[in-house]
Parts: structure tokens; C-alpha cells; sequence
């Protein structure tokens, strides 16, 4: 290490924070590739939540539309039944005052 002078010391801390230094550019220099493949990842991760909004969305549109056509259904189906009963009484009226 040499002599204990202000000079030598001054030295050693200059080699130190040198080494500091090229340590730090090592350093982002091997986490480079990772950090771009970081925000890759970040990119896919952001389209994946705008595709899940998307279809969210979109399945409450179809399910909005499914309890509309449910709704319509259900009321036909009454209907219908509604007019076979009319018709069925309508059939035994004619059976029973029909002019033979």
C-alpha cells in the first residue's frame, strides 16, 4: 500500500471511486438487456389490460343483450299462452253454440 501520506491516500481514494466507478458501469451494463426485456414485459402487461377492459366490457353488452332477449321471451311465451287459452275457449264456444 506504501507510505501513510496525504498524497498516497488521495491516490487510493481516486483508485477507489475509479473502481467505484467502472463497477457501476458493469453493473448497468449487465442489467441493460434486462431492463429492456422488463419493459417488454410492461408493454404485453399494459395490451393484456386493455384486452381484459375490452372484453369485460364487451360481456356486459352480451349479457345486457341476453337479459333483453330472456325478458322477450319469457313475455312471447305468456302471450302464447294467453292466446292458446283464448283459442281453447274460442274452440268451445263454437263446439257448444255452432248452428248445426
Amino acid at each position: 500500500w506504501g507510505e501513510n501520506t496525504l498524497e498516497a491516500r488521495r491516490g487510493l481514494r481516486q483508485q477507489l471511486e475509479h473502481q467505484n466507478v467502472l463497477l457501476a458501469e458493469d453493473f448497468i451494463a449487465a442489467f441493460s438487456p434486462l431492463q429492456e426485456r422488463i419493459s417488454l414485459v410492461e408493454g404485453v402487461v399494459s395490451n393484456l389490460e386493455e384486452s381484459c377492459g375490452s372484453v369485460a366490457r364487451r360481456l356486459k353488452e352480451a349479457e345486457a343483450a341476453m337479459a333483453q332477449f330472456t325478458d322477450r321471451a319469457t313475455e312471447l311465451n305468456q302471450k302464447r299462452s294467453e292466446l292458446e287459452a283464448q283459442a281453447d275457449e274460442v274452440a268451445v264456444f263454437l263446439n257448444r253454440y255452432s248452428l248445426t
